[in-house]
């Protein structure tokens, strides 16, 4: 994943599946179709992101969750078929329990970007998204690679994705630019996590340099995610569009670009 290939494009699967164990296969195996290099689920529980004094909260969460007994067997279909899996977490229970199923990845979320016991947990690579972070934040984070860098000999393995915390949010308010500060202000590689409807903003990031590209995935629209998540088809469209645009990026160098004419 870096600058010199096409963004990495992942497909999140967050609550799609609709509570069907089987549903979620298909949606890996849709994902894999159309194009995703990855999919992502969700690692939590209802009491890891709320309280039973928020009722329609705790119901949501329930409702939405994936469970931790399918994950071992979301993991092997995955490998199976082909395509690389990972997860967010959402607690240090969370973080051991990936990391001991042998996840490649981990990704904290916006909602945890101030949960630093997360991130120094990791052992390996780490996205995260910055759709709530703070100028502190912000600072935090590029102290960290630095230092995470020297341990790993220069090569922090972070990702930030450039997030906007609306579900769904608008593309007038995606603020592509932020991407540029973002990279500029840590030093490190910069993806989009979106949650717009459609797939311009995609285009957009990959034209800015993003190396990522995190997209909600879905079979049909009978899912909670449906208003900001993409079906098969427009997910391929989306696959299509962001490797072509990011080769048409070109090198910079100027150059003549026909044969000049005869005279």
């Amino acid at each position: 994943i870096g600058p010199h290939q096409p963004p990495y494009i992942v497909a999140e699967l967050s609550c799609n599946h609709g509570g069907s164990r089987e549903k979620a296969k298909r949606l890996i195996r849709a994902a894999r179709e159309a194009g995703a290099d990855a999919v992502k689920l969700q690692t939590y529980r209802p009491d890891e992101l709320t309280t039973p004094e928020h009722p329609e909260l705790w119901a949501l969460y329930e409702k939405a969750q994936t469970p931790r007994e399918w994950h071992r067997e979301l993991f092997d279909y995955a490998h199976e078929i082909g395509i690389t899996i990972f997860s967010s977490a959402f607690s240090i229970e969370g973080v051991n329990f990936l990391q001991e199923l042998g996840a490649p990845a981990i990704k904290i979320a916006s909602a945890e970007i101030g949960n630093r016991d997360l991130m120094l947990l990791v052992n390996g690579p780490l996205i995260i998204s910055t759709g709530m972070a703070s100028d502190i934040d912000k600072r935090w984070l590029g102290d960290f690679a630095f230092h995470r860098g020297a341990q790993w000999g220069d090569n922090p393995e972070i990702v930030l994705l450039h997030c906007v915390a609306q579900y769904p949010s608008r593309i007038e308010d995606a603020n592509l630019r932020a991407m540029q500060s973002l990279q500029l202000d840590t030093g490190l590689p910069i993806g989009l996590s979106d949650h717009t409807p459609g797939y311009e903003t995609a285009i957009a990031a990959t034209a800015l340099g993003a190396v990522m590209i995190e997209k909600h995935f879905k079979l049909d629209d009978d899912c909670i995610d449906a208003a900001y998540s993409l079906n098969p088809v427009d997910f391929a469209a989306m696959c299509k569009a962001v490797r072509a645009i990011w080769h048409g990026m070109g090198d910079g160098v100027i150059r003549p670009t026909c044969e000049p004419r005869k005279r």
